[in-house]
């Protein structure tokens, strides 16, 4: 794989990192300010004050004034200007009241963003990480693709693993990796589970021909992604049987994939795979990012 930087048309001019500035959250700022150097792009750091802090905000002229409570907004933008002290080069910070996904989604949108970054939340009772409610409303939802953070950003990305289903959530997917990221080492994996195989004589004959027609789909599918000539060449296509939560462990742990592209619509779809009802198991195999791409992202054509 080569380091070449991709051509200026294919970078994103404009990031937002949106925060809520726990500690969990200077793995995405890491992430983030690697990003913004690499593509030259501008980056806007945006925290939501929920309204819950507003209320302690309402109730200052109740008390005495030596202990009214800060302003929210102020505090957390104190501590968003000290935290970027030492940023390689500029942050625009921006700290809004409302609904958390909501809010981001609506910026998102204002200043045209081409990724929202975002880190997982982490539930201090069960000691794991989750997605959380905010990141999961706003990935189904927001007008550019939602990257989670989970690992320290020590270098850019390297492998990336495309999922697919062949629905079109997913060649959104496939075409957004494509690219965001087109010089790195990418592949196409799609789970499947041969049908039928337990009332027939012949299961081993059985297998081989539904991997045969399972192949040939995925090959269709990558044809209708329209990639990029080389995109396609360099592509690795894999149709694998068994369950996607260890396939994807498999080939994570196997192959040092640093992130994980998943498509998504209104319905969940592809993203089920990693919200759904099978969450804990996800995310005790996923140990890399995530790049999730909803169904409002229109421009993922490389």
């Amino acid at each position: 794989m080569t380091n070449e930087t991709p051509p200026m048309a294919a970078r994103p001019r404009r990031l937002l990192l949106a925060t809520d500035l726990s500690a969990r959250c200077d793995r995405a700022l890491d992430r983030a300010l690697l990003l913004a150097n690499e593509w030259q792009a501008e980056l806007i750091l945006l925290h939501v004050v929920e309204p819950d802090r507003q209320d302690m905000q309402d109730e200052r002229d109740t008390v005495l004034p030596w202990r009214r409570p800060d302003d929210p907004v102020q505090v957390a933008t104190r501590e968003i200007e000290t935290e970027l002290r030492r940023a390689p080069g500029p942050v625009a910070i921006m700290v809004e009241k409302g609904d958390v996904s909501e809010t981001v989604q609506r910026v998102a949108s204002e200043r045209a963003c081409d990724l929202i970054i975002t880190g997982l939340a982490r539930s201090e009772v069960l000691g794991r990480f989750s997605l959380g409610t905010s990141v999961e409303k706003l990935a189904r939802r927001a007008p550019a693709p939602v990257l989670v953070v989970r690992n320290r950003a020590r270098e850019t990305y390297q492998n990336v693993l495309v999922t697919t289903d062949f629905a079109a959530p997913s060649r959104r997917a496939l075409q957004m990796a494509a690219h965001l990221f087109p010089q790195q080492s990418t592949a196409l994996l799609h789970a499947f589970q041969t049908p039928f195989v337990g009332i027939v004589r012949d299961q081993d004959q059985m297998r081989d021909q539904y991997r045969t027609s399972v192949q040939e789909e995925a090959a269709a599918f990558v044809a209708s992604a329209e990639l990029a000539p080389d995109a396609a060449r360099k592509l690795r296509v894999l149709a694998e049987e068994g369950a996607p939560a260890d396939l994807v462990r498999d080939y994570v742990a196997a192959n040092d994939t640093d992130l994980v592209v998943l498509g998504t619509d209104d319905r969940g779809s592809v993203l089920d795979f990693l919200m759904g009802s099978t969450t804990d198991t996800i995310l005790e195999v996923l140990r890399c990012d995530a790049l999730i791409v909803g169904c409002a992202v229109t421009d993922a054509a490389p």
